[in-house]
């Protein structure tokens, strides 16, 4: 047996699966959200948990919750990925699971649900709520910006060890690509500065140079 649930904090909200009891569940979230030494206490749902002034006292008070599905597991994962909206400015969810494996599947209150149907429901979502994922994504900007910087400098060093085993396990690749994308632009040159023949990118740098601004001027 499996369940699908959902837990409400305020306009906020989770949807979870488990094997488990229910019981058993919620209080595991309850001892994740507050144990700093629990590798998920950093995660966005327990952020906002806290953030909303939920507590060891008041759990029960704040986060309230509901049984989406109980029945057999093998639909938990699709119920799952129909009750969760990413896009939702409250859902506090950070991924959604994968459903390779189940294509297609019956379900009952749905019909009969395939992947592409569950994509295609995703973005009927997207288009009807625009404007509310708009102003969910400029509110996030400052977040994210410093979340991508903090991730780019941990991994630096990981990322160069990475594209140096890329490079010289793929070097005739890169030497073909290389060729084809020089052949393809070759033919943009200045006859401004009557340069040689340049690949679209080095046109594009040479356009700020300082010789051809000058040129640039001289002939205004």
């Amino acid at each position: 047996m499996g369940i699908i649930y959902k837990l409400l904090v305020g306009d906020f909200w989770y949807v979870g699966k488990t094997i488990n009891s229910f019981k058993s569940r919620y209080n595991q979230h309850k001892s994740m959200c507050f144990n700093k030494n629990k590798k998920d206490y950093n995660s966005k749902k327990y952020i906002i948990m806290r953030k909303m002034g939920v507590s060891l006292k008041n759990w029960n008070d704040k986060v309230k919750y509901e049984i989406i599905f109980e029945g057999d597991n093998k639909w938990l994962y699709c119920y799952e990925n129909l009750s969760i909206k990413l896009d939702d400015p409250w859902c506090i969810n950070t991924l959604c699971c994968k459903i390779d494996k189940i294509e297609p599947v019956e379900v009952n209150r749905w019909g009969t649900m395939t992947k592409d149907m569950i994509k295609e429901q995703g973005k009927k979502y997207r288009e009807e709520h625009k404007e509310q994922i708009k102003i969910y994504r400029e509110s996030r900007k400052e977040y994210y910006k410093k979340y991508n910087e903090k991730y780019y400098n941990d991994n630096k060093k990981q990322r160069l060890e990475q594209m140096k085993k890329y490079n010289n396990n793929n070097k005739e690749q890169i030497k073909k690509n290389s060729k084809k994308y020089y052949e393809n632009n070759k033919n943009y040159m200045c006859s401004l500065c009557k340069t040689k023949k340049l690949g679209k990118g080095d046109y594009n740098k040479h356009c700020k140079t300082k010789k051809h601004l000058k040129h640039l001027k001289n002939k205004l």
